[in-house]
C-alpha cells in the first residue's frame, strides 16, 4: 500500500490548512452558513428537520456529483461548463429513443452514452487539435447541446404527435445519471491511479 500513495507530511499539511491565505475567508463562510441555518431554523421549525435535509440532499445529488468531476477538470487547469447541457441532451435522446422509437431502455441508455461520448469527443477535438480555448468550446457547447435537446424534443413531438411524459423523463434522467456517474468514477479512478504510479 505504501508504494501506491506518496508519503504525506501531516504536520506541514495542518500548518498550511490553519495558516493558509484563505483560512479566514473559509472560516467566515462556514460561520455564515451556520448563521443561515440558525436563522432559517428559528423562522421555520421544519427547515432543520432530518426529512427535509434528506429530500434536499437527494434533489441536489446529481448537481453535486457533476460538480465533483468538473472540480477535477478545473484543478488541472481546464474548464467545463457544458456538462449539464450534455446530461440534458442525452436524457432527451434516451427519452425520445425509448418512448417515440420504442427502443429497449438499455439500448436507449447505450445510445445516450454514445451521444455523450461523441459530444465530449467533439469538444476535445476543438480544444486539442484546433487550438480553440476551452472556455469558448464549453460555452458554445452548452448552447449547442441545449439547442439540440430542444430540437430533438420538438421534432419528436411533431413527428410522433406526443411529448415524452415527465415520469419517463425523470426515470431516464436517473438511469443515464447512474451510467454517467459510473463512467466518471471509472475514469477518475484510472486517472488517480496513474497519478500515483
Amino acid at each position: 500500500m505504501s508504494g501506491i500513495f506518496p508519503k504525506l507530511d501531516s504536520q506541514n499539511g495542518l500548518r498550511r490548512l490553519w495558516g493558509g491565505p484563505n483560512f479566514r475567508w473559509n472560516l467566515f463562510l462556514l460561520a455564515l452558513l451556520l448563521a443561515e441555518c440558525v436563522v432559517f431554523g428559528a423562522a421555520n421549525a421544519k427547515f432543520l428537520s432530518l426529512n427535509r435535509v434528506f429530500i434536499a440532499a437527494v434533489g441536489d445529488l446529481p448537481i453535486w456529483f457533476i460538480s465533483i468531476f468538473v472540480t477535477f477538470v478545473m484543478i488541472t487547469g481546464g474548464i467545463d461548463i457544458q456538462s449539464c447541457a450534455i446530461v440534458g441532451f442525452t436524457s432527451i435522446v434516451i427519452g425520445v429513443g425509448w418512448q417515440a422509437f420504442g427502443m429497449n431502455i438499455w439500448t436507449a441508455a447505450a445510445l445516450g452514452v454514445v451521444v455523450a461520448t461523441l459530444c465530449g469527443a467533439l469538444s476535445g477535438f476543438f480544444v486539442a487539435y484546433c487550438g480553440v480555448q476551452a472556455m469558448v468550446v464549453t460555452l458554445g457547447g452548452s448552447f449547442l447541446y441545449g439547442g439540440l435537446a430542444l430540437l430533438v424534443s420538438t421534432l419528436s413531438e411533431k413527428l410522433f404527435g406526443r411529448k415524452v411524459p415527465m415520469k419517463y423523463e425523470a426515470a431516464i434522467n436517473m438511469v443515464f445519471f447512474a451510467l454517467l456517474m459510473g463512467l466518471m468514477l471509472f475514469v477518475t479512478f484510472n486517472d488517480v491511479r496513474k497519478l500515483f504510479s
